[in-house]
């Protein structure tokens, strides 16, 4: 290649992109990322698989040079010059190489005969005026590279065909592939030849081979009478039965040349294509003049062919920010699909089917910014969450540009796109460029976008007072504008993300009742859902009532949920309410302070009495603010509990009755969801007590720590998994018999907070209910439905579990425990005796972690001993099934 220093500066050195070596090993950027985003094919892909760049050896002008691999990146190359590049200058660098394909982990590789050929060379990194831009390969977040003009031969086999970056000076080749119209492309291997591509003012060059292809061409022609050949190469036929109508993929391309050209600027090119083939980052890649979809999708392909413009011809830096790059093709894309057209009524009551309809974007961005997970789309690419870079960049990115056009006019907006595009067409504009460039054609002060809306995460809200701008939440700059630029009704689509809507100017209700239910308004103070219910346990059997929220799609900062219903077998009231109160979020170190009232009744079993408990649970939670946030959670919870038996004296219990127990527990919860080994850790001290006048008031203080971690051995989810819980007693008093620590959890008085949902909450092994066979996660957690003996000491426990090769479709566990226990000897000393007890056997994940069966059959001496007393071999087999799942659940069946 020939390298001319255009900056100003003096070059010593030169950073090369070898990004093949991404996919060397377990230990490169690309191998990382891919675990935090949830993937674990590569990590636990074969060295066969594998890729990488070799062989090479860089000379300039025709002189050696010394050059390192970056040591921290072996896809960073650095060469060190013989002498100074001085601005102006140009060299000529060389080197052989050659390239390992690796499966196609990403966008790079093969996939039986297909090879995808992208980021296949050693490409020289940008030199801007931020200085050297090197950067490793990544799967979320792409690309930054320079400008130049290409020559490219691809000797093949004459069985293979290639789609390519460029224009094809092969004629009889072109023709060949012009004279297709649809039809299957397919050789026979009888020798090789040489295809020659050449293409100018492009940053990069991609091309695709496969022994087959369904190849389709066509004409745009454009404003200023250029024709533009478009192609087409498939995988899957397109013109079965002959038809080749608007809905042919080929005409999506035509479509995205055409509109991008007159929405931005005529197509500089005289080739776009298309290629339909295996790809594992996202729907779709650009590449100059070609792009690889994972489906003939007309959005993917239109936005794909957008790319030639963003970042194509307006060279932006992808990696740092991607908004110039996704967010506003994004939002040409759409525009070009009519998603813009909404009528202005987004600030009306709208039904399910209009959100979903017209409204999605929106419903989705202010579901992620209400709660809480959103972040600023200014961010660089590798700081977003997975689900956020799409939320984010391609969602709410758009949204604001959308927003932006609203604001200052349809005609200005087209304007100021165009002047930006002329202005900085095959170049690398920064951030600043782009709104230098906007203000000067707007004539406008835009900080309030670029410096403001682009680069906050902060809640923001329009209030009016009497028709007029009072003030803009979270957004100054915003605020100041908008008191320059009046409107009758503010974002009237909703394009600008708001924590709330009903204060935009728009006429509006106190108060609105759907029944059972209706999505959310933008014009109701309060919006109330009334939904009827119908729930199921085993003691209050059928059950039917109504359920009060104003919970929805978004969440509120004062949330209520209230739930009464009658039960005609058992003739009682039963009931369910919560008040939750988002007291702060995004601030200092907590990512959201909580606090709230819950309350419940439902039937229960009590000494063989059909009775009914209630439980009073005040809580304050502190969620904890973590950069990643996609992989560390962890919070802090304080609870305050009263519980007790009702005795049917009044429809929902009282308060303080003559059975009741008050508790205080503080919970630290952390999380580390990391893809091969996720880790969960809860540490809690927990004091409880009754001050009824008994003989032997109840009173204890106890500590505990049980930490989950999971070990994924392949790809295929087979893992090991295994769970420690230790527990002591500081102190203990009186009849503390449920709140023991226990082996099993088998019977929900073990539950005697009232945490789980439960159909049976008193059965046990001896009642002829199968009920009696569900095991809860409690303490020491051995699966075995036979009751062991509880301690008021300390317990020590351990459970592991392990999938077994192949498809056979049960796992093997091994639980251990011990617990000490005082002794009351012939001669009335006490002492303390460890007693352990060891249980394995196979469990049957039906859905992990909800649905599991355990059958036991391998015991130590201890529980044998058990087993040998009584009759348990008929009925040894238990079952989990976790019903702790959303709140709806909690509310149909109780607690």
């Amino acid at each position: 290649m020939t390298y001319y220093n255009f900056s100003p500066d003096t070059l010593q050195e030169i950073y090369f992109h070898l990004w093949a070596n991404a996919y060397s090993n377990q230990k490169t950027a690309f191998a990382k990322q891919q675990i935090r985003l949830g993937n674990r094919d590569f990590h636990f892909s074969s060295d066969s698989a594998k890729g990488y760049i070799n062989g090479l050896d860089f000379k300039v002008n025709n002189d050696s040079v010394s050059w390192y691999l970056d040591e921290n990146h072996t896809d960073i190359a650095l060469l060190r010059l013989n002498e100074m590049l001085l601005p102006g200058d140009s060299i000529v660098i060389t080197t052989p190489f050659k390239v390992r394909f690796p499966n196609v982990f990403s966008r790079m590789g093969r996939s039986g005969s297909f090879f995808s050929a992208t980021q296949w060379y050693p490409k020289p990194a940008v030199y801007d005026v931020n200085g050297w831009n090197a950067m490793p390969y990544l799967d979320q977040g792409e690309f930054y590279s320079e400008f130049g003009n290409y020559q490219v031969d691809i000797t093949l086999p004459n069985n293979y065909f290639v789609a390519s970056t460029g224009n094809l000076q092969n004629m009889d080749e072109l023709q060949m592939l012009k004279s297709l119209k649809g039809g299957l492309l397919k050789g026979v291997n009888n020798g090789k030849r040489t295809l020659t591509y050449t293409e100018n003012k492009i940053h990069d060059f991609a091309w695709f081979a496969d022994t087959v292809f369904y190849v389709d061409c066509s004409n745009v022609v454009l404003n200023n009478g250029d024709t533009i050949t478009t192609w087409l190469f498939s995988n899957i036929d397109h013109n079965k039965n002959n038809s080749r109508n608007a809905t042919h993929p080929i005409f999506h391309v035509n479509k995205g040349v055409k509109k991008y050209s007159e929405l931005i600027a005529n197509y500089p090119y005289k080739q776009c294509t298309v290629v339909i083939g295996p790809l594992s980052a996202g729907a779709g890649m650009e590449y100059p003049t070609i792009t690889i979809c994972n489906s003939a999708d007309e959005e993917t392909i239109v936005h794909e062919i957008g790319h030639n413009w963003f970042y194509g011809i307006l060279g932006s830096n992808e990696r740092k920010y991607p908004w110039m790059d996704e967010s506003i093709n994004t939002y040409f894309q759409n525009q070009i699909m009519d998603k813009y057209k909404n009528k202005n009524q987004f600030l009306s009551h709208l039904k399910l089917r209009e959100w979903l309809s017209f409204y999605y974007d929106q419903m989705l961005t202010q579901y992620n910014t209400r709660n809480i997970n959103s972040q600023a789309v200014g961010l660089p690419s590798i700081d977003f969450t997975s689900a956020n870079y799409g939320n984010d960049v391609y969602i709410k990115g758009p949204l604001l540009f959308a927003f932006l056009r609203e604001s200052i006019g349809e005609d200005i907006f087209e304007k100021c796109v165009k002047n930006y595009y002329e202005e900085w067409k095959f170049k690398h504009p920064l951030p600043k460029d782009m709104q230098n460039s906007f203000e000067k054609t707007s004539e406008q002060n835009l900080g309030w976008f670029f410096e403001e809306l682009l680069n906050t995460d902060s809640e923001i809200d329009i209030k009016t007072k009497s028709g007029t701008l009072s003030k803009v939440k979270g957004a100054p700059k915003l605020e100041s504008y908008l008191k320059n630029h009046p409107q009758e009704i503010y974002n009237q689509n909703g394009y600008l993300p708001e924590s709330k809507y009903y204060n935009n100017g728009q006429k509006k209700t106190l108060l609105k009742i759907s029944f059972p239910y209706s999505s959310p308004s933008n014009k109701a103070l309060v919006h109330l859902n009334l939904l009827p219910i119908v729930g199921y346990n085993f003691y209050d059997k059928i059950y039917t009532g109504l359920l009060l929220s104003n919970q929805n799609l978004f969440r509120r900062n004062i949330q209520f949920t209230g739930m009464t219903a009658y039960s005609f077998y058992a003739q009682r009231w039963v009931g369910y309410s919560q008040l939750n109160l988002l007291l702060l979020k995004n601030k200092s170190i907590f990512k959201t302070i909580e606090s709230g009232i819950q309350g419940q009744t439902f039937g229960i079993n009590s000494s063989g009495i059909d009775n009914q408990y209630y439980r009073f649970n005040p809580y304050l939670k502190l969620n904890f603010k973590h950069k990643k946030f996609d992989i560390f959670k962890s919070a802090v919870e304080l609870n305050y509990y009263h519980t007790g038996l009702n005795n049917g004296i009044t429809p929902f219990g009282r308060i303080f009755d003559t059975y009741y127990f008050d508790y205080l527990k503080l919970n630290y919860k952390y999380e580390y969801q990391h893809t091969i080994m996720p880790f969960k850790l809860n540490g809690f001290i927990e004091h409880g007590y009754n001050n009824q006048q008994l003989v032997s008031p109840s009173n204890y203080t106890k500590i505990g720590i049980i930490g989950e971690a999971k070990y994924y051995l392949n790809k295929e989810k087979k893992y090991f998994k295994t769970r420690i819980f230790a527990g002591k007693f500081l102190n203990s008093s009186g009849d503390v018999s449920r709140q023991q620590f226990y082996l099993t959890g088998n019977t929900g008085l073990q539950d005697y907070l009232y945490e789980d949902v439960l159909l049976g909450r008193s059965e046990n092994y001896f009642d002829n209910n199968i009920l009696g066979q569900n095991l809860i996660n409690r303490n020491g957690n051995l699966r075995t439905n036979l009751l062991l003996s509880g301690t008021d000491k300390w317990m020590f426990s351990m459970n592991n579990e392990i999938t077994l090769p192949g498809k056979i479709p049960f796992n093997v566990f091994y639980d251990f425990g011990v617990f000490r226990n005082p002794v009351n000897t012939i001669s009335g000393v006490f002492y303390e005796k460890a007693e352990s007890y060891v249980i394995a056997g196979i469990s049957i994940p039906i859905l992990e972690d909800y649905f599991e069966i355990y059958y036991p059959f391998v015991y130590s001496k201890s529980i044998k001993d058990i087993y040998d007393i009584q009759v348990f071999d008929k009925r040894n087999i238990s079952f989990k099934l976790n019903l702790n799942i959303n709140q709806p659940i909690k509310k149909l069946i109780g607690f």
